[in-house]
């Protein structure tokens, strides 16, 4: 199993073999302890050797059998010291370094007594949150004084040196320890294990739940001492769901299909307890992220470990016996081999089926979980109704074509996206069509059958309608959810030869809903006349959205092979596959161009050629926007504090809801919160008894070092965790070793995080958590900070939220992905499919408060989507953030309580918020960088305006007094004293407004 011994000198010995000075030297018997110690990781690394030395000779050889799973050990330093580690000791020399043990020569300087080889020790740069750490190389350290005074280049003098014995191996907490499945086996002791099995191609080794299977490439010496082929055996608690491994051995050659079997397994009375159907096979089959049944294969290379993890329930109702069965494992052609099963039915019941305890695995089912997977409708969403081809969700109405595209797109919200009218407007200018030009340019007509409709829950419409002309055929199939999401698949077939020269989806939007745009390498905000884009792989972008902030509507272009990219730093470890159809070898892309009436879209694919039976697929997912109405009043209520603290100093401080971030106590390891569970329910219970919410840090892009079930994912390949360099910090390269990519790391309590892939089981896991945090630990919600998941995974976390807490709160951070990391892509067009079920925005790092309004509104606000946020960056601006209803978050990003205080003192609840790019907004200033929006009451009005100049400006206000409902002539304009903000003033109707520059003025008119 070992790749050959690795032995070297060092280059002061050149002529000196190993093998003689240690033949000289004798054998150690090999008798070693495992603990853990207390000394300074940081200089001298996690790992040491205790070194016992009875002799008072100036120089001893000692025989270090460290055991070790790191690559090239021989070419890492280590460092000698006695009892006090920071008096390093010099005089030393490596003889030779591999896997299995290291030699050494030192000069005891302490005398007789106790000295302690580091052999880990490491050096820790880079970004604090993304550590780069190394491994010094050796280096010459003996004083060549000493070598020559003890002849130790003298092979026969050294044969005759004292020997000291290493006996325990310590690491500097039990979480850094090796032992014992790191503890790796000798090539003698594989070589002499194997040859017991001559004929077998593989060996299979049981292992305990509670010891995961470490390695690949390396037996663990338990293994040797424990044999292969032994029973699975364990204690089970009636109500458990019981979980094991097994470690498959792969020997004579690679095993490309892997097959496993159980039988049932009953009492000795041969009752069937449990059903071997019942029995799960992590690694061979699952339920995948959207409930479809997945069988998957597994080949393990020769010479490599597959551990394999299964489970099964215990029935509540079965009695305390035991039983019995086995497994049979075929690997192709070869012999199959048969591992007896005997377990042990205790008499107790376990609570949650043992998912309490994340360290009994039984959490290990919920990767295969369908807990809300279904198409109900979450508040404040509505059932969809069906009119002949109209579909009717919340705010719009979406009319289907014979082509099965949208003809129209209705919305009844109103521009301040505040109130559904009862008079709707189309946003499209004309239907939605897909058109397909023959090389000459002449246009293919199809006949078009009547789409066929189903109903499937009472979120979700499908339908189908097939399409055909003399040399094609098309098949449409889409869908629409209650959220206002609506996907549809164009498959094209050819039925003779046919070259064409475009198939290009086509979109015209009214010009009144067309002035602002997103995506497609543009920031946010006011739609330029004219875009070209072409497809770029390094660059996740796919569609766009185009609309105003009470209708509008995102197109994204997929296929088949689409696969969620990694997001946040990185995008470019795992691209956007490019979609086949649309992509076209580059030829495909998108032209957006203005016309007199309206806003024309055509997402082309360019010319090709089709033989007959050829097929194509293309998919456009919609999102009609907005999806909800503005929450005001519950944005004015809901008052975040976004940092762990004793939660009366928090309530004096006037929040309500506290964001528990990770790496606090109660919340330690980050997006794993569930190893401080009696912290955690104290702290919440505690909360809402004094009437505050709890949210924590939760979400899915990493996944702390600390998860217990760790390495049974890594078991599952790169179905959860992404493939990668390796790297970062010294646990993760010392017990991971390659194959991953590190993530974010927390100094303080060395917290490591690695890179989720895109979509996975770990999402049935992840909402099966969310559910359990929800019922146990009575949690209010969550803060996502960026979002590695689909709209599907975020649909069932808003269920099991809203099913377990009344008045739960999601609230999603970003920061801004316009960048090359992140492909240049817009943070409220990648996660625009999630917003329906956010509660608020606090976007973000990188968004700029200088720049325009239009930004603004479209990238941080929310408003265009049914959604309010908050500030982050630099705190934000106060003066600007008041436009749109936004403050800072306490205390993360400045202190809002002026603003606050602002509110209370003016009764933000029941206004009415209209907003400058309404319609119907009262009061403009006459300057587009200086806008002006009003919080309307019966008997008294509240303005905010804000500043995007460079220059102070004054401002004359244009107020339609008929619309705030007071006179001109009784009225006088307050601005009121806000700490940190403005000075009290008091101006006349007919007075000019001063305006600093970046800054603002809050008024107050009142009866």
């Amino acid at each position: 199993m070992h790749p050959g011994n690795k032995g070297y000198l060092m280059r002061l010995l050149p002529f000196c073999l190993s093998a003689f000075i240690l033949a000289g030297c004798g054998t150690q018997k090999e008798e070693i302890e495992y603990t853990t110690g207390v000394w300074d990781e940081d200089s001298l690394g996690y790992h040491r050797v205790v070194i016992e030395n009875k002799s008072r000779a100036d120089a001893v050889y000692v025989d270090v059998p460290w055991r070790r799973r790191d690559n090239e050990p021989w070419n890492k330093a280590v460092i000698l010291t006695g009892s006090d580690p920071e008096k390093v000791i010099d005089n030393i020399i490596c003889l030779s370094s591999d896997n299995e043990k290291g030699r050494f020569i030192f000069q005891p300087v302490y005398g007789p007594g106790k000295y302690y080889l580091y052999y880990l020790p490491a050096k820790m740069k880079g970004r604090s949150n993304y550590p780069t750490v190394t491994y010094p190389p050796p280096r010459q350290t003996a004083d060549n004084a000493w070598i020559e005074l003890h002849n130790l280049n003298d092979s026969a003098h050294v044969r005759s040196l004292p020997v000291a014995q290493a006996t325990v191996i310590q690491s500097r907490n039990k979480f850094n320890s090796f032992f014992p499945m790191e503890i790796t086996a000798s090539e003698e002791e594989v070589n002499r294990l194997l040859g017991k099995y001559p004929a077998k191609t593989f060996l299979l080794f049981p292992e305990e739940r509670s010891h995961p299977i470490r390695m690949k490439e390396y037996l663990p010496l338990r293994w040797i001492e424990e044999g292969p082929f032994g029973p699975v055996e364990g204690e089970a608690r009636r109500g458990e769901f019981f979980t094991f491994q097994v470690g498959l051995y792969c020997i004579g050659e690679d095993i490309d299909n892997l097959e496993i079997l159980f039988s049932d397994l009953k009492t000795g009375r041969k009752k069937t307890v449990i059903h071997h159907d019942s029995i799960s096979s992590f690694n061979t089959s699952g339920i995948d992220w959207d409930g479809k049944i997945i069988a998957k294969k597994l080949s393990i290379p020769k010479n490599r470990i597959q551990p394999m993890w299964f489970g099964f329930m215990i029935p509540e109702n079965t009695k305390a016996r035991k039983i019995s069965g086995h497994m049979v494992i075929k690997a192709g052609g070869h012999e199959a081999e048969t591992l007896k099963i005997n377990i042990k039915i205790l008499k107790d019941t376990i609570a949650n089926h043992g998912d309490d305890n994340p360290y009994l695995m039984s959490r290990m089912r919920w990767l295969d979980s369908r807990l809300a997977l279904d198409n109900e409708v979450t508040d404040p969403f509505i059932p969809v109704e069906k009119e002949n081809r109209s579909l009717k969700i919340l705010g719009r109405q979406i009319d289907i074509g014979t082509n099965g595209l949208p003809s129209r797109y209705l919305t009844y919200f109103n521009s301040s996206n505040t109130a559904i009218r009862d008079n709707p407007e189309n946003v499209l200018a004309s239907p939605v069509t897909f058109d397909i030009y023959r090389a000459n340019g002449s246009k293919i007509f199809f006949v078009s059958e009547e789409p066929a409709f189903e109903k499937d829950g009472s979120g979700k419409y499908n339908w189908e309608t097939k399409n055909v002309s003399s040399s094609l055929e098309m098949k449409t199939e889409g869908s629409l959810e209650f959220d206002g999401f609506a996907q549809i698949r164009i498959s094209v077939m050819a039925t003779e030869d046919i070259d064409l020269s475009d198939i290009r989806l086509s979109m015209h939007v009214r010009k009144k809903f067309a002035p602002y745009f997103m995506g497609l390498g543009l920031r946010g905000g006011q739609r330029p006349y004219y875009i070209s884009w072409k497809w770029d792989r390094m660059k996740h972008q796919e569609g766009a959205w185009i609309g105003d902030v009470n209708g509008g509507l995102q197109f994204s272009l997929r296929d088949d092979n689409y696969e969620r990219p990694l997001n946040t730093n990185f995008y470019r470890e795992k691209p956007l596959i490019m979609p086949e159809a649309w992509f076209n070898k580059g030829k495909g892309g998108i032209n957006i161009s203005s016309g007199e009436h309206a806003t024309d879209i055509y997402c082309y694919s360019g010319s090709r050629s089709l033989k007959t039976g050829d097929e194509l697929v293309f998919t456009v997912n919609f999102l009609f926007t907005p999806f909800k109405l503005i929450a005001t009043d519950k944005q004015w209520r809901t008052r975040f504090y976004h940092r762990y603290k004793d939660l009366d100093s928090i309530k004096n401080y006037g929040a309500n809801v506290v964001n528990v971030h990770h790496a606090t106590e109660i919340n330690p390891w980050i997006n794993y919160p569930f190893l401080e569970q009696e912290k955690m329910k104290n702290y919440i219970d505690k909360a809402h008894s004094m009437g505050m919410r709890v949210k924590i840090y939760n979400t899915i892009r990493e996944l702390s070092n600390r998860a217990p079930e760790l390495f049974a994912i890594r078991s599952l390949g790169h179905e959860i965790f992404s493939p990668g360099p390796g790297g970062g910090f010294n646990w993760l390269q010392e017990h991971l070793a390659d194959d991953y990519i590190p993530a974010w790391f927390v100094p303080d309590n060395r917290d490591a995080a690695i890179i989720n892939s895109g979509m996975s089981r770990w999402h049935n896991y992840y909402i099966e958590g969310v559910n359990w945090l929800a019922e146990n630990m009575g949690i209010d919600g969550l803060y996502l900070d960026d979002i590695a998941f689909d709209r599907t995974t975020m649909k069932r976390l808003r269920k099991v939220l809203d099913r377990n807490r009344d008045s739960a709160l999601i609230d999603l951070h970003s920061a801004n992905q316009y960048n090359v990391r992140d492909g240049y892509t817009n943070s409220a067009n990648l996660y625009m499919e999630h917003f329906p079920y956010v509660d608020r925005l606090w976007f973000g790092e990188y968004f700029d408060p200088d720049l325009p309004p239009d930004f603004w509104l479209i990238e941080m606000s929310g408003i265009p989507f049914g959604l309010m946020g908050e500030m982050l960056q630099d705190g934000g601006n106060q003066y600007k953030g008041l436009v749109y209803g936004m403050t800072s978050r306490a205390p993360w990003s400045g202190d809002p309580r002026n603003i606050w205080d602002v509110f209370d003192e003016f009764g933000m609840t029941g206004s009415e918020f209209i907003g400058y790019w309404s319609e119907d907004c009262p009061v403009t200033t006459g300057y587009r960088n200086a806008p002006a929006t009003v919080y309307l009451k019966d008997n008294k009005v509240m303005i905010a305006i804000a500043s995007w100049y460079d220059e102070n400006k004054e401002l004359w206000l244009n107020i339609d007094w008929s619309k705030i409902g007071m006179n001109r002539n009784e009225s006088v304009l307050r601005a009121p004293y806000i700490r940190n903000f403005q000075a009290e003033k008091i101006y006349s109707p007919w007075e000019r407004i001063p305006l600093e520059a970046g800054k603002g003025v809050v008024l107050i008119i009142e009866d």
